[in-house]
């Protein structure tokens, strides 16, 4: 009798055990597809940041390729920016223009004529590094007429 009423304790436990399992796996199922979903909604935020990052890094490209041309004094530049109007001597003319130059329009990219282009760019919101480049280039053009 003893040994029948133990048989049956287990078999309850037993049964119970059972519902306990698939109340787990249900669950755990339940929790699979929760996560599933948080993984697609991440793989939709990483998709659009990938493609908000390629526009950003076309954009730089652009930016750069039309920002590579540069006058710093040497003949290279010379040669790659006469076409463009950016000259020794018609940066002294538009720094002139803006006033803020006030020795010879020599052609010759001295102290004076960095300084001056340094302060343009300061006063400008840009880089002041004293290297005529496209957006300097861009707002300094506008004073060559102005004197």
């Amino acid at each position: 009798m003893l040994l029948k009423l133990f048989l049956m304790f287990l078999m309850v436990i037993g049964a119970g055990g059972c519902a306990t399992n698939r109340k787990s796996v249900k669950n755990l199922e339940a929790e699979i597809q929760e996560l599933n979903a948080q993984v697609t909604e991440l793989e939709a935020q990483v998709s659009a940041k990938d493609k908000m990052l390629g526009d950003m890094e076309d954009r730089l490209q652009d930016s750069t390729a039309s920002a590579s041309a540069k006058y710093d004094g040497s003949k290279t530049a010379v040669k790659h920016n006469i076409a463009s109007g950016i000259t020794p001597k018609n940066i002294q003319k538009a720094l002139k223009g803006a006033g803020l130059y006030d020795g010879p329009i020599d052609g010759r990219i001295g102290k004076r004529t960095k300084k001056a282009i340094k302060e343009f760019q300061k006063a400008n919101g840009l880089t002041d590094d004293g290297i005529v480049g496209k957006k300097t280039w861009l707002i300094l053009s506008g004073y060559i007429s102005q004197k």
